[in-house]
């Protein structure tokens, strides 16, 4: 549990020196092959060692959490055994995001004692979902109602043309135990533009009249014109997320192109893309 204590505000040079929280792509393989992943088409993935001594190190620095996402971080061949290493040495909140059809009962069982939240991709519902994804949307429906029981959840939901439409068609998430909508508007790849202006204000009117139970939250890079809170005003983007690729390339979010190599130490990566930038 996060608490947030706001009748003091501490001086800025007294702030923990990691961001708040940090993604890491753990790998760049992925069994799909949605047209909007950001995510680089080389094979590449970390390894174990460098990834708890990373860990580690944040948690020092004062990091709350660490989330693992790829690629598909499942396919990773230490997977469990990261979130294991990560949980056991550190105060770390551990997570992970997933499309989820490489979870089985049996590894969502092994997860359980060490991962604290399970985010999960859908974009869209029905033949939406099975267009974009390749997969089954009544089996992905199966595998939230497993990974909720044992796993709190949320899901991830890719914003545009196609999928603007279907946001009227998630309550179903809430009585499966759907914690959290995190809303991310399509980013420009290079198969698809970003959210066009249109959907971005359907988007934006469904936010504003959405009544239901679950948190909804948006991707940093997207919150114009949505009502967010922001209770650190003075914090940069920096100081509350940074990003990992799967080459040890430690950047500002997982979408930008210039990173810095991770070689001394978290920290010295973290110093040069603050002046580098």
């Amino acid at each position: 549990m996060n608490c947030l204590l706001d009748e003091i505000i501490p001086p800025k040079d007294s702030w923990s020196l990691a961001p708040r929280h940090i993604s890491i792509a753990l790998t760049n393989l992925c069994n799909l092959s949605c047209e909007h992943c950001y995510a680089p088409k080389h094979n590449a993935y970390l390894d174990l060692a460098s990834i708890v001594r990373w860990a580690c190190e944040l948690d020092g620095l004062g990091a709350i959490g660490i989330g693992f996402g790829g690629g598909e971080p499942t396919l990773h061949p230490d997977f469990i055994e990261i979130c294991k290493q990560v949980h056991d040495s550190t105060a770390l909140a551990v997570s992970f995001t997933s499309h989820g059809h490489q979870l089985s009962e049996t590894m969502v069982s092994q997860l359980s004692p060490y991962v604290h939240f399970v985010r999960l991709s859908m974009d869209g519902c029905g033949n939406t979902y099975e267009r974009i994804r390749g997969r089954s949307f009544q089996v992905f429906q199966d595998q939230l109602g497993m990974i909720s029981s044992k796993i709190r959840f949320g899901v991830n939901f890719v914003v545009n043309d196609e999928t603007v439409g279907d946001l009227n068609k998630i309550n179903f998430l809430h009585d499966l135990g759907c914690e959290e909508l995190l809303i991310l508007p399509q980013h420009a790849t290079d198969k698809v533009p970003s959210i066009s202006a249109k959907t971005h204000k359907q988007m934006t009117s469904w936010v504003a009249q959405y009544s239901g139970s679950m948190r909804l939250s948006v991707a940093a890079y997207a919150q114009e014109g949505l009502p967010t809170c922001n209770v650190f005003s003075e914090e940069k983007e920096i100081e509350n997320y940074a990003h990992v690729d799967a080459d040890g390339f430690l950047k500002e979010t997982s979408y930008s192109n210039h990173g810095v190599k991770i070689n001394i130490s978290v920290l010295d990566a973290l110093t040069k893309l603050k002046h580098t930038k």
